[in-house]
């Protein structure tokens, strides 16, 4: 893949990094080796930054043979390490280099900027492993306004007995300017089959940010990693960005584990997730096999925000929660943004299947592929399948009665098919919705398909309106809709209901029960 015509496709500065050559930048440079044979201009990393000779960019190439024993320091000159050369005297990379951090206490790569000006730091074909902090960032710990850009690059192995086993990334600049304009904000750019694994931090276990930081990740995998609290992938507070594009095979966001919140992902304190799938020939954003107390998949609290398109969030375990996502007074947008074979998938382009919640406490457990509690939910077009819960197989909404902030429901458009374990597939506690234009087909263990309860609040009432939509469960008596509670009957208009099903959708305006034709 020409990943130089990739990134301009999509507006992404371009740092040449995993093409074998050095990044094309503005001003003078100096190239300098760090290894351990005799041909070597440095030992460590430390005295190449800090003594190599004056220029406004370093380029480190670091030989297979680097050895350290210390944690390695890097200063406030845009500087590239390129791994990958047998020795100092190789002028052709190939494989990694290997910082090893087995032998000290520390993390392996530390840089504090306290200046206004981004730092540029290129890290390309290198191996970060055995980093053991007390503190923050196992492996790599940045604190100031930083841009890290990783090709190539595995970060694995490392532990912070405080946030980020891999990678720890603090803004402190932005976090005390934001709102103020030219406010610098700190990134971090993973591509090129990177890998961040088997790293373990108290939030989160691969990477942590916290303040003005953006995280974007293209054709690289975030897995196997795990937090003592939340975020075993990915954990991002006051404000941090992600963004996961297209995974091919082995990529995403997988297999992370978190024993509280958000086993992939979690999101707090107005920090935003954006996934980004593929078109015709590419591939979902995927966030999978992950697990966790609550939010296997993703978690959001505090007016955080999901924005997921064309993305595939799937196989994710719950103890308790949300399977697939978790959201506390947050916002949830589920979308597909491409017409038929101009997405990677044709028909399934957006889509939450198979994850599980494994909660039993019937006043507040369930929603195998979302729980929310408070906030807004938004999904077009989206395949819910075979999740899994004792209550909400699908979905279960629960909001606040006494919060005054907006709340709302919107799904159009989508299918609800083959989720199973609970008496309704979505399950709609103190909510107000607009359902339109959905299918439900195959659901399995249910009584009723769409259940409400305690729509009257000290609010007021709250209103569930569902039309053009289709249930069918062949030959039951399976309520489309149902009132379960005292309170406000839902709106209907214009559905497909089984002809022997009971519930509060028969009669509705405009119904009937024909039997569907599926095509």
């Amino acid at each position: 893949m020409n990943y130089q015509n990739l990134f301009r496709a999509m507006g992404i500065t371009i740092l040449a990094i995993g093409l074998n050559q050095s990044p094309a930048l503005a001003g003078d440079q100096v190239t300098v080796t760090v290894g351990s044979d005799g041909s070597c201009d440095y030992t460590t990393i430390t005295a190449a930054v800090f003594n190599a000779p004056a220029a406004n960019r370093l380029e480190i190439r670091l030989a297979k043979n680097v050895s350290i024993n210390t944690t390695q320091l890097v200063n406030v000159r845009d500087t590239l390490l390129r791994g990958g050369f047998d020795t100092c005297s190789d002028n052709t990379p190939s494989g990694n280099s290997t910082l090893d951090g087995n032998g000290f206490n520390g993390s392996i790569l530390l840089g504090a900027n306290s200046g206004e000006a981004v730092v540029d730091l290129w890290i390309e074909n290198v191996e970060i492993t055995g980093g053991n902090t007390n503190t923050r960032g196992g492996g790599v710990s940045l604190t100031g306004s930083w841009r890290l850009a990783m090709a190539g690059t595995n970060i694995n192995n490392n532990v912070a007995n405080g946030n980020g086993g891999g990678i720890y990334m603090e803004n402190l600049s932005a976090r005390s300017e934001r709102g103020f304009p030219g406010a610098p904000r700190s990134s971090l750019e993973i591509y090129d089959n990177s890998i961040i694994s088997s790293n373990t931090g108290e939030d989160g276990g691969g990477i942590a940010c916290a303040g003005d930081v953006g995280i974007e990740v293209f054709d690289s995998q975030i897995g196997q990693n795990e937090a003592r609290s939340d975020g075993g992938g990915v954990f991002l507070t006051d404000g941090c960005l992600f963004e996961l594009n297209d995974s091919g095979p082995f990529q995403g966001v997988l297999l992370n584990e978190a024993a509280g919140f958000g086993g992939g992902i979690y999101a707090v304190e107005n920090s935003e997730v954006r996934l980004r799938g593929g078109d015709n020939g590419g591939f979902p954003a995927v966030v999978a096999a992950n697990s966790a107390t609550n939010g296997a998949g993703i978690a959001l609290r505090s007016s955080s925000v999901l924005d997921a398109r064309d993305s595939l969030i799937s196989g994710n375990t719950a103890a308790n929660t949300g399977g697939g996502i978790r959201s506390d007074d947050s916002e949830v947008h589920l979308y597909r943004s491409r017409p038929g074979t101009q997405c990677h998938n044709a028909q399934r382009c957006s889509v939450v299947r198979d994850n599980v919640a494994n909660g039993t406490d019937g006043g507040f457990a369930g929603g195998g592929g979302i729980l929310a509690v408070g906030g807004t939910i938004r999904i077009t077009g989206t395949y819910f399948e075979e999740n899994r819960a004792n209550f909400g197989s699908a979905i279960r909404a629960r909001f606040i009665p006494l919060d005054v902030a907006s709340r709302e429901i919107t799904i159009l458009g989508s299918v609800f098919a083959e989720n199973s374990g609970a008496p309704q597939v979505v399950y709609l506690d103190e909510s107000d919705a607009d359902l339109g234009f959905n299918t439900f087909v195959d659901n399995v263990d249910n009584v009723r398909m769409i259940e409400i309860a305690y729509p009257d609040t000290p609010l007021g009432p709250h209103e569930t309106r569902i039309f053009g939509s289709i249930f069918d469960q062949a030959g039951t008596t399976v309520a489309s809709a149902e009132l379960t509670t005292f309170g406000q009957f839902p709106t209907a208009d214009c559905n497909r209901n089984e002809a022997s099903s009971a519930g509060d959708l028969v009669g509705g305006p405009r119904s009937t029960t024909a039997p569907p034709n599926f095509r």
